[in-house]
């Protein structure tokens, strides 16, 4: 409702006062989507309307991360992958409610697809638009950006040879640290910085601090978690339209990991930016207790699908693979969704 209202202030004061009003009461990562949302409603002062430009948004993700499977599977595995995540119910929720993860994914897509245009196609020129795009994502979430850069720098280090090579690999180390100290410092600006602050925030249920910790990299790991039953009364009818898209999510995680081995076993060059790039959001959302809301984990998201049918494509096509079977699949995804909805209303 903050975005909403704030965005709504507009039509009073006018554009440039409102602009002015938000860089003064709002801290630096809400002003890229409060700057938006304003001037869509300085358009059109209709929440509707908003809801419309969040929705095709959405689309040109799809469109986007669809392209960027091109450049590594089969046109009807990119298919899937780019229109199974486009229409998971989680999504379009978030499409609907005015939050900043629907421009802010569209963003980190527009980075990496930018980012395929360099490596895969040598449009050079397409730095430009992974500079505007890395620009925009400072205004939502600077560790984000940074961890971006982080995943691009990776592919050239991987793919360089001697003194270069070991150059960028101690530069990725420096920037995983600084950028990781960073990202605990906002989320302890939001906790006190006390311990059990961190952990009620990241768990939300009163468990040890060991636990909690063990839950959150769980949670980094294999999740988002599909929420089936609410935990009170009072919960948000919401929590059952996400459950919908992230159960399906979740029988993605078998092939999503066996795309993160066979990445790494064979040297996929080009699968290693998105690889790089949701390994260091797991730790990140893992390491500051963030791995249980989605909100926080929403960003790479996109790049699982793409990584999961990716593995899906490697299970059906290559040799050394043949042991991995369905019924694994199915009894650890629906191992991980009874475990998880028993623990959380336990």
């Amino acid at each position: 409702m903050i975005y909403y209202r704030e965005s709504m202030n507009v039509t009073k004061v006018g554009m440039i006062a409102n602009v002015k009003q938000i860089m003064e009461h709002y801290e630096f990562d809400d002003w890229g989507s409060l700057t938006f949302d304003s001037l869509m409603m300085y358009i059109i002062p209709d929440k509707f309307f908003l809801n419309l430009v969040y929705m095709l948004t959405g689309s040109l993700s799809g469109i986007l991360l669809f392209r960027i499977g091109k450049y590594l599977m089969p046109l009807s595995y990119a298919f899937l992958s780019a229109i199974t995540y486009s229409t998971s119910s989680y999504l379009i929720c978030f499409h609907c409610t005015f939050l900043k993860e629907s421009l802010f994914v569209f963003l980190v897509i527009c980075a990496m697809y930018f980012f395929y245009k360099v490596i895969g196609d040598g449009l050079d020129r397409s730095f430009v638009g992974v500079g505007l795009s890395l620009l925009c994502i400072m205004f939502f979430r600077p560790a984000v950006g940074a961890f971006m850069i982080i995943s691009f720098f990776t592919y050239y280090a991987v793919t360089q040879r001697g003194a270069i090579s070991l150059f960028l690999y101690m530069l990725i180390f420096v920037a995983l640290v600084v950028s990781l100290t960073a990202l605990q410092g906002m989320v302890d600006n939001y906790t006190g910085g006390d311990m059990d602050n961190l952990v009620d925030y990241g768990t939300k249920g009163g468990y040890s601090s060991s636990f909690s910790y063990f839950v959150s990299i769980f949670g980094a790991l294999f999740g988002p978690f599909p929420s089936l039953f609410p935990k009170e009364e009072g919960v948000p009818l919401t929590i059952n339209y996400y459950g919908a898209g992230l159960t399906y999510r979740l029988f993605l995680v078998y092939p999503l990991w066996i795309g993160v081995f066979w990445t790494i076993k064979k040297f996929v060059s080009l699968m290693i930016p998105i690889t790089a790039f949701v390994l260091v959001e797991m730790l990140s959302t893992g390491f500051v207790m963030a791995s249980l809301e989605l909100r926080k984990v929403i960003l790479h998201v996109p790049f699982m699908y793409v990584l999961a049918f990716f593995g899906l494509h490697r299970w059906h096509t290559e040799k050394g693979l043949e042991h991995l079977s369905e019924s694994m699949l199915f009894t650890l995804a629906v191992g991980i969704l009874v475990l998880w909805n028993i623990f959380r209303v336990s």
